[in-house]
């Protein structure tokens, strides 16, 4: 017999958490799991037998969810659409929550929680299927959530950096790395580079004069930089960063390309950083850094024309309620990095660290766990 919504906010909380392969959607789960009380957390990544299936899922879902409070013939579903071994590794789970990121997993969300009798919990807007069937859907406000009773409104996407996750996530680089990240000089600015997306270029000028910055600054400080990029990260940008830093093992300036590690370096830095630098194109990346650092500081990129990207939303009111600073380095800009970090540009935010997976683990126990549907 299931556990009732009493017993579960009382002990245990079996928490289904459905991946799709994605870091970023996974981590926005993951970092709401472990902010819930007593929660046991399984694991699936969702295999479909074609790329297809995802959409074909969706829009059946899609369909239904908007009529009845049950999707009609779900088990069947899900044996034609997933793989075997995967659909067997779903149906031996008793979950009480689900939780799921991104829209090609929504349907698989809602046909699980019907199955297993379980709360429903989705990260995001899914296409085609929206956010009204599920228990609670966790939106940031870049996104225009709906002013409905089970939107969860966060600024800036939840994550799993905590306090305890960085230390962790820091201890194993320590073990990988010829020297302990704690012994780089201080003060450590790290450095997080997006890439180019629809609305911005990271172009050589505006990484050229970071470095220039950067390599002043430590020269006056006596600090050190450690310095990573992104998937998205141009080529090009990569050489100069590679060109510009010392050796694998030098302490006071240490790269770290996202394509030649296996571990995400972003905890680790944010970890041993004093200050850090993020550019604007990644609205994740601050999210993550903010969670953690008091002086987060933000790189505007060249604009590509195309208008003011939804995520300027996010930025605009980080920067308004102190959780950021936003900075340029462009041409006729004449902003240096000591007159960034030294004068007028503290204190930062008094409320601390952002905390969004924690905003939304509490929602979750109190309209979910402690009451049930």
């Amino acid at each position: 017999m299931q556990e009732t919504s009493g017993d579960r906010e009382a002990g245990r909380v079996k928490t289904l958490i459905l991946s799709d392969g994605r870091p970023g959607h996974y981590n926005q789960s993951v970092g709401i799991a472990d902010n819930i009380k007593n929660s046991h957390n399984k694991f699936v990544e969702v295999k479909f037998k074609r790329e297809v299936c995802d959409y074909i899922l969706r829009l059946w879902c899609a369909v239904w969810s908007k009529t009845l409070d049950i999707i009609p013939g779900g088990k069947k579903l899900l044996r034609i659409f997933l793989k075997k071994d995967n659909l067997e590794s779903l149906m031996r789970s008793e979950p009480d929550l689900i939780i799921s990121a991104g829209s090609s997993l929504a349907g698989i969300n809602l046909i699980m929680a019907d199955i297993k009798n379980a709360d429903s919990v989705v990260c995001m807007i899914p296409d085609l299927i929206g956010t009204t069937p599920f228990d609670l859907a966790v939106v940031p406000t870049h996104d225009d959530p709906p002013s409905d009773g089970n939107i969860v409104e966060t600024l800036g996407a939840p994550n799993r950096i905590t306090p305890q996750y960085i230390k962790q996530t820091r201890e194993k680089w320590e073990k990988k790395l010829p020297f302990s990240p704690l012994e780089m000089p201080s003060p450590v600015i790290g450095i997080m580079l997006g890439g180019n997306n629809s609305y911005f270029q990271l172009t050589s000028e505006v990484c050229n004069n970071l470095l220039d910055e950067l390599n002043e600054y430590r020269s006056e400080t006596g600090g050190s930089v450690i310095l990573t990029t992104s998937p998205r990260t141009p080529a090009k940008i990569e050489n100069i960063c590679r060109s510009d830093f010392a050796p694998f093992d030098d302490k006071e300036k240490f790269l770290i390309l996202s394509d030649e590690w296996d571990m995400n370096p972003v905890p680790m830095i944010l970890d041993v950083s004093d200050a850090v630098i993020v550019t604007e194109d990644s609205v994740s990346m601050v999210s993550e850094a903010v969670s953690v650092c008091g002086k987060v500081f933000v790189l505007e990129l060249v604009s590509r024309g195309r208008g003011i990207p939804k995520t300027q939303k996010t930025l605009d009111e980080l920067k308004e309620k102190g959780y950021i600073k936003l900075f340029s380095l462009l041409k006729g800009e004449d902003t240096s990095l000591e007159q960034l970090f030294n004068k007028g540009n503290m204190p930062f935010s008094e409320e601390g660290r952002l905390k969004e997976a924690e905003k939304a683990a509490k929602i979750i126990r109190e309209r979910l766990l402690a009451g049930g549907k």
